[in-house]
């Protein structure tokens, strides 16, 4: 019988940590035919991907480790199909991605990083669950509260959601939280590709 009421409590805690947090609505827009406009709720009707991030800044700043839940950059703007403008070069690899949060902060990431790799590497997440230490008695038994506490603490922050996780980054400041765009940016907006010279039919003597 006891046995039963741990299982219990440990099922409702765990239930509690799979609960998404709330998010907001962000966009798509840019160099796109079909702009979106996409909620955490738009984005749980996707098939999940998902992604463990080692939070830590190239400031030395631990905001934890949790597991993510998402959809991959990649399939967003497919879904929104990449429009370049008209003349120049037609391959999309001059495209640039510009990410901002609420707080004003933008990243940009190349097509390259976005495209040609592994998809789950980027994704827009809409659900953070934290990596809970194995034993719980486990940081006692070598260390005082106050060396471990600060850590254990971080792990119950709420994560600003939607959030663009990079998982293969070093440092995880281009990791933003509470997303509110997503912009393709053509880098060569403008410019056409010139017309091959006349060729000359004169010899050089």
């Amino acid at each position: 019988m006891r046995k039963n009421v741990v299982l219990l409590l440990v099922a409702v805690l765990l239930s509690q940590f799979l609960v998404p947090f709330a998010s907001h609505a962000f966009t798509v827009t840019g160099a796109v035919r079909h702009p979106l406009d996409l909620t955490g709720a738009d984005l749980a009707g996707f098939v999940a991907t998902d992604a463990r991030l080692a939070d830590f800044t190239r400031d030395k700043q631990y905001n934890g480790v949790f597991d993510y839940q998402g959809v991959p950059l990649q399939t967003l703007l497919r879904m929104a199909d990449i429009q370049k403008s008209g003349g120049g070069f037609n391959k999309n690899t001059d495209l640039a991605i510009v990410v901002r949060d609420r707080g004003g902060k933008a990243v940009v990431l190349s097509w390259g990083e976005v495209f040609y790799r592994n998809p789950s590497n980027v994704i827009v997440a809409f659900a953070a669950v934290p990596v809970m230490p194995h034993s719980a008695g486990g940081c006692a038994k070598c260390h005082a509260p106050e060396f471990y506490q600060p850590a254990l603490d971080k792990l119950k922050r709420k994560v600003g959601l939607p959030k663009l996780v990079l998982a293969n980054d070093f440092y995880s400041d281009r990791s933003l939280e509470d997303l509110v765009s997503i912009e393709v940016v053509d880098l060569r907006r403008g410019f056409a590709k010139k017309p091959d010279p006349e060729p000359s039919a004169r010899s050089s003597r």
